[in-house]
């Protein structure tokens, strides 16, 4: 997960959920962050 900030304030991010994250059957899965699969540029 990648967040870009624009503007001199300082930004918080909170995430929360609603469910706990089952291992055994995962619902995401991580890419490297150099990787062409994601179509965004840093």
């Amino acid at each position: 997960m990648a967040f870009r900030i624009f503007g001199p304030e300082t930004a918080l991010l909170l995430n929360m959920v609603d469910k706990g994250y089952r291992y055994e059957l995962p619902d995401h899965f991580r890419l490297d962050p150099d990787t062409n699969l994601i179509p965004y540029q840093f």
